[in-house]
């Protein structure tokens, strides 16, 4: 959807302006990881290797600016981020700041669009979002579980993208009995998520829990949950 549509420097743009440690660190509170490619690099094989120019300082002093510079970025761009309204004050603040940084960097005049969250699930759902707030937990440990959501035909491919390598790559991935090399064409698909700067990474979750040591019966899980019918007390003295 315009702008974006057949604009990867205006997206590149975007996804440099944004200083992910700084708003990870003091509107996050250093609760989260900052995040500079879709899934955690330990995710993929020893060998995957680290998204440059989504991690580097410089990209935001020189990078960014130079794409505005060059006439890539059109300066009265105005875009909307969009996110439901229950997430409340914090996450409110946090893409306050992100639109601060397009404007501090790009230039870009951009509001944030609260929504309730059916509304705007509803209309992330009908492709009506040029520009959205979206999640996802890994519930299994494989890379595929985040490449799937950009796949042609993924009900869950809100914003349409459609890259005909990539899918291929995917395909090929499923059919290889072999994990090493499994894992290397899904780094190559990933690799082109990145290079079409289809996505925004901001952070990853993470839990916290404290659990005094007689306890028993939690344990730490993919998806966070631990039902109390499976934990118990042990017998112990003082707190």
């Amino acid at each position: 959807m315009p702008p974006f549509r057949d604009n990867p420097a205006l997206r590149r743009a975007l996804i440099l302006a944004i200083d992910r440690a700084s708003l990870t660190r003091y509107v996050k509170y250093d609760m989260y990881v900052p995040a500079d490619t879709l899934m955690p690099r330990s995710w993929l094989s020893a060998a995957a290797s680290r998204v440059g120019w989504l991690g580097c300082t410089c990209a935001r002093s020189a990078g960014a600016p130079a794409l505005r510079r060059g006439g890539l970025f059109p300066k009265a761009s105005t875009t909307r981020r969009h996110q439901h309204f229950g997430a409340g004050a914090d996450e409110r603040h946090y893409f306050e700041a992100v639109a601060a940084m397009w404007h501090s960097v790009l230039g870009a005049e951009v509001s944030v669009d609260e929504s309730e969250y059916k509304v705007m699930s509803q209309n992330r759902e009908l492709h009506r979002l040029p520009l959205f707030l979206d999640s996802w937990i890994g519930d299994f440990a494989d890379p595929i579980n985040f490449l799937q959501l950009f796949y042609a035909d993924s009900s869950l491919n809100y914003g349409r993208y459609r890259n005909a390598r990539f899918d291929a790559l995917l395909d090929r991935a499923a059919q290889q009995p072999d994990n090493s090399e499994r894992y290397r064409l899904l780094e190559q698909a990933e690799a082109l998520l990145n290079e079409d700067g289809v996505y925004i990474p901001l952070y990853y979750y993470s839990t916290r829990h404290l659990v005094k040591p007689y306890i028993k019966g939690w344990h730490s899980n993919l998806m966070d949950r631990n039902l109390s019918r499976y934990m118990f007390v042990l017998e112990h003295q003082g707190r």
